[in-house]
């Protein structure tokens, strides 16, 4: 009788609360809710749900309102916590033991992992991202994020599946992390260099491109008045499609372990946007979410790199929006995203922006706009 796999990973704390991930939640029905309606049976993976089962089951019920035949795995690698959720299962929502290895029957449409990357090392929370978008269905996505002990700041970004097939799996180290040669997606880091590679990053899930933001080439939005939600389309962003790798051995999420192999060298998947949410009245600037930013991009919040650079124009434009604030917190946001998005490619148009994200506070910009800087710290 074979041996069972031990789970890939590590414990993570396991603190949560009801309605702690109430804000990606809502981000993940608004703006990948079509995508699970156009599905038969769609599965959805909520990854370290922690030692309480309550953030999969509100997941559930509010995917439920989207899609009534999708189905929700809870996946904790503490066999306690899983225990302790058996009794919150019922038709469609289920939980097991497992990690990064995704135990189900079937890859998932949508995996999500919030708090889960924290305690790992940058070039680990690299290849997490590509071993969990190894095993998401074809044009499937990956959220990870973090947010605080309530839910009231948060900060995720959203991969999407490149490949149209399942790879085969094999024993092969691990993708190199951004330090080296722009990592394993061949980040350049600089919007302008990504800017001169061929547009087609953000895809829904019949590999049709999706709306990015209108931006030029220098990666500087138009000149003029801030521009509002309606007021021009927008446009496919400038991505870049990533290298080859070259083999490497670095140390994976609990060690060397069995990774995808993506077919022709390129990445399982691609980070596509980074979206900051906040509650506006308790919020003094934007760059308090520094300390939710993911771990792939915490360590780079310095001078030179660009989610530094981001964050500090959002200071600036928050400042400038000082005046609204008589209006309340959120005319003052909404004010500050839209001085903003004419220095980034803010997104201005739904799902991923406008006035209706914004008023949630809520601002999701493409990840090349965020990248870290080839070369490393």
């Amino acid at each position: 009788m074979p041996r069972a796999r031990r789970p890939e990973g590590t414990i993570t704390r396991g603190k949560t609360a009801p309605n702690r991930l109430r804000r990606v939640d809502r981000w993940i029905v608004r703006v990948h809710g079509p995508e699970l309606r156009r599905q038969e049976r769609p599965l959805v993976v909520d990854l370290g749900y922690g030692a309480s089962p309550i953030t999969t089951v509100e997941l559930f019920g509010r995917l439920r309102a989207v899609h009534p035949r999708v189905e929700v795995v809870g996946i904790e690698i503490d066999p306690d916590r899983v225990a302790a959720a058996r009794p919150y299962e019922r038709e469609g929502l289920s939980f097991r033991l497992g990690g990064f290895e995704l135990p189900v029957e079937r890859p998932p449409a949508l995996i999500r992992a919030f708090n889960v990357l924290r305690q790992y090392e940058e070039a680990e929370a690299w290849q997490a991202w590509d071993r969990l978008c190894a095993g998401l269905a074809p044009g499937g996505v990956l959220v990870e994020g973090t947010c605080d002990e309530i839910g009231r700041r948060a900060v995720w970004v959203s991969l999407r599946r490149t490949t149209g097939e399942p790879p085969a799996r094999a024993d092969v180290p691990a993708a190199r992390g951004p330090a080296e040669a722009g990592g394993p997606w061949g980040r350049s880091g600089r919007w302008e260099q990504s800017a001169r590679r061929e547009p087609g990053g953000l895809r829904d899930a019949e590999g049709r491109p999706e709306a990015a933001g209108p931006w030029d080439p220098s990666g500087r939005g138009e000149s003029g008045s801030a521009r509002e939600a309606g007021d021009r389309p927008e446009t496919a962003g400038p991505w870049e499609s990533g290298s080859a790798r070259e083999a490497s051995r670095r140390r994976g999420p609990g060690g060397r372990r069995t990774v995808p192999r993506p077919r022709d060298g390129e990445p399982a998947g691609v980070p596509q946007t980074i979206t900051f949410a906040a509650h506006l009245p308790t919020l003094s600037r934007p760059s308090d979410l520094t300390e939710r930013l993911p771990k792939t991009l915490i360590h780079r919040n310095v001078p030179g790199e660009p989610v530094h650079a981001l964050l500090t124009a959002f200071d600036r434009a928050w400042a400038s929006a000082a005046p609204r604030s008589v209006f309340g917190p959120r005319q003052r946001w909404i004010a500050a995203v839209e001085l903003l998005s004419r220095e980034f490619p803010v997104h201005t148009t739904p799902p991923l922006g406008g006035r209706g994200r914004w008023r949630l506070g809520e601002v999701t910009v493409p990840w090349p706009a965020v990248a870290p800087r080839p070369g490393g710290l």
